[in-house]
């Protein structure tokens, strides 16, 4: 019997080596693997890692086992609540290796101090290859057998990352952000010698962490990006929508000055339960973050689904006009009054004259209130129709702002909710302060739960009276959704399905406060309270919703939102008076910055609609004081330089080897100027592009390169 069992645990051994690979020898101090070309070194004790390098890029990540990470977690002890538990704390990991992959096993992980803990907390990590040949997974489980709960992970968690894409160049690159973008941790989170910060609350000592989410967030999507203009590694959670919240934190160690990246879950994983992780796909790449960005792409375009198609006018237009109506949010006297209703059909002319076909205007109805009705002070419901039917013959779509979801009295009391003073949005330019001064409190409001069926009935049937009038587009102010339904989104549904009967290219757009993952399905674009942000990559992945700039009068904001195919607000203002009150044409360079954009944008229309944004990836090296942006169409590229503040001639490096499918007949350049008139043509004998530009201050100029024949 005794040997009868022998045998079968031996069975039983030989049958988990062949499926999971070869336990790795306890003599091995750093277990190595190459998995889709990505080099890892994992520490044989505690399963750490402690290096990632990969064919021409070199080494990426290098740490010492102190500081070496592959996952952390927040286990606060009663007596000691900064506790935690971690790969670096561990020792007698198991390391299996496979043909695919290299998994990391822990019975026990290790504690920061020497506190005893009643059970244990046990995972494992594991890496993966992918079929595609051009990627790594790296997933992870936690597995909590003690008797207190786990209250944050960090995973990945990739500590020692340096320089490896030069000097003060190697970053973190996100999707889009309501900050700037891109990030720089080697000098962003140096400590200020002259700052004494509270206790430890210095970025660079105790970590900077983004929120995820929003066109507000800091980081709009889960995909980042770390390295330079020509290589590093981007990854992303194949997780869409509700799945997970996500924070990203990142921290400049003061010891040796490398960064540690690492994603944040705030969870709560009680005794007895097991968590798990999404898959994290790591793609390295040595073209820039566009050739990285492709299985983000392909994700998005699988999860990605839309309810209807964005109108032709979004999906092709530059961007849409804002005007603001009156003076504040509420009717007072006709001194406030900046456009009527009957004024739409000009401001809609001079709109469409530069290249905008869409117009939102602000006002046009008593804002946070319900029923929606016009002001007799701007005109009638049959000047507001007739407005907006002869803006449509113009060519120009009117899509009216609207502020429901917030609500001030008396609508707000008819619905139970009390605003408190101060907190509303009471505004006039007679006011001191113009924002919620303290003796004014008209328009404090409160928020309504949107599965409020009462409200939820009320607006679907006030804007269906507007969609009967002829008015079927709309621009929703807080757009903000929750899992319970009937929420926004199921309204959203109703009104879109009405308004699409009456018109098929009507528009459904809104502020952004959830997430655009979710909001991709309903929103065509957004109306935030936005500058100018680079924001290529999300332009690059996802074709809705649009995001928009808020532009002033700067023909530089312009032509950069131009060549980055982001969507414009444009809404000049008089000086002294509100946004929007201005007309285009009072801003001469910056009337002429849009007419040129709109007549590129028409003459290489194929390239921002069908072709894949590849920013200035096509460089091979950087070029101060510019902007570059690329496009990639079938057997050609378009490129727009920029300049924004080179004083003398630029130096533009390009390689084309990359991005057309063959330059083996070399590359045929033509270059066009601002006004889209051809200037040059030349021949390229290979994928190699030099050339010497010298541009005024803001002047542009477009190059498209075709593959030779």
């Amino acid at each position: 019997m005794f040997r009868c069992r022998m045998w079968k645990m031996y069975l039983v051994l030989v049958a988990v080596m062949f499926v999971c690979g070869r336990p790795v020898c306890a003599a091995e101090k750093v277990v190595s693997c190459e998995l889709n070309g990505l080099g890892l070194a994992i520490e044989r004790e505690t399963g750490s890692l402690l290096k990632m390098a990969y064919p021409e890029i070199g080494t990426m990540l290098e740490a010492v086992s102190e500081q070496a990470s592959v996952i952390d977690m927040a286990y606060p002890l009663e007596s000691f609540q900064a506790f935690r538990l971690a790969s670096r704390y561990s020792k007698g990991a198991r390391i299996v290796q496979g043909k695919n992959g290299v998994r990391i096993e822990w019975e026990k992980l290790g504690g920061s101090r020497e506190v005893p803990i009643s059970g244990t907390v046990a995972g494992s990590v594991e890496f993966m290859a992918t079929e595609d040949g051009r990627s790594v997974v790296m997933t992870a489980e936690i597995r909590n057998e003690s008797d207190l709960p786990i209250r944050q992970i960090l995973f990945p968690d990739f500590s020692g990352l340096i320089e490896f894409a030069g000097e003060a160049k190697t970053v973190l690159r996100v999707a889009g952000s309501g900050q700037r973008n891109p990030i720089n941790p080697f000098k962003d989170l140096r400590t200020v010698p002259s700052s004494v910060q509270f206790y430890a609350s210095d970025p660079n000592f105790a970590g900077q962490i983004y929120s995820v989410g929003n066109a507000y967030s800091q980081i709009w999507t889960r995909w980042i990006d770390f390295g330079g203009l020509c290589n590093g590694f981007c990854v992303f959670p194949e997780q869409w929508g509700w799945e997970s919240e996500s924070r990203i934190r990142l921290q400049r160690s003061e010891l040796d000055g490398k960064v540690r990246l690492s994603y944040v879950h705030n969870v709560q994983v009680e005794p007895k339960q097991t968590w798990k992780s999404a898959e994290f796909r790591i793609t390295p790449h040595t073209h820039g973050w566009a050739e990285g960005i492709e299985p983000y792409r392909e994700f998005v375009t699988r999860n990605l689904k839309r309810e209807y198609p964005l109108p032709r006018h979004i999906r092709e237009g530059l961007g849409y006009r804002t005007i603001f109506m009156m003076n504040g949010g509420t009717p007072n006297t006709k001194e406030d009054i900046v456009y009527g209703y009957q004024d739409f059909p000009r401001v809609a002319r001079e709109a469409k004259a530069h290249g905008l076909e869409e117009l939102v205007p602000w006002f046009w109805t008593d804002s946070f209130q319900l029923p929606l009705t016009t002001m007799p002070i701007l005109g009638s419901d049959q000047d507001l129709a007739d407005a907006v039917a002869e803006c449509k013959e113009l060519g120009v779509n009117v899509s009216p702002f609207i502020s429901i979801y917030v609500l001030a009295n008396p609508t707000a009391a008819r619905f139970g909710l009390k605003p408190i003073e101060g907190k509303g949005w009471t505004y006039h330019v007679d006011m001191i302060p113009m924002f919620n001064p303290p003796y004014a409190s008209a328009q404090a409001t409160a928020g309504i739960d949107p599965s409020n069926e009462g409200w939820q009935k009320d607006v679907f049937e006030n804007w269906k009276r507007f969609i009967d009038m002829g008015v079927p587009s709309v621009v929703w102010d807080v757009y903000e959704g929750t899992r319970k339904e009937p929420n926004v989104y199921t309204l959203t549904s109703q009104i879109r399905k009405l308004a699409r009967e009456r018109d098929p290219e009507s528009v459904f757009a809104g502020e952004s406060l959830t997430s655009l993952e979710i909001e991709s399905a309903y929103l065509d674009y957004t109306w935030n309270w936005l500058n100018y942000v680079d924001c290529r990559p999300y332009a690059s992945v996802f074709p809705a919703p649009r995001v928009a700039v808020n532009i002033d009068s700067s023909p530089e904001i312009v032509k950069l939102c131009f060549a980055d195919n982001v969507y414009m607000n444009v809404m000049p203002r008089k000086p002294g008076g509100i946004n929007g009150s201005a007309a285009i044409e009072d801003y001469p360079e910056y009337s002429q910055a849009l007419k040129q954009c709109a007549k590129l944008r028409e003459q290489f229309l194929s390239y921002f609609i069908e072709g894949t944004l590849i920013g200035d990836c096509v460089l091979t090296e950087e070029c101060p004081g510019t902007h570059v942006s690329a496009y990639i169409l079938a057997d050609r590229v378009l490129v727009i330089l920029l300049n924004q503040k080179a004083e003398e001639p630029v130096q533009l490096r390009m390689d084309m080897e990359p991005w057309l499918k063959s330059t083996a007949g070399g590359v045929e350049m033509t270059r066009y100027n601002a006004d889209g008139v051809q200037m040059s043509k030349r021949m390229f004998g290979g994928s190699k592009i030099e050339i010497e530009e010298d541009l005024k201050p803001l002047e542009m100029v477009v190059y498209e390169m075709i593959s030779g024949k």
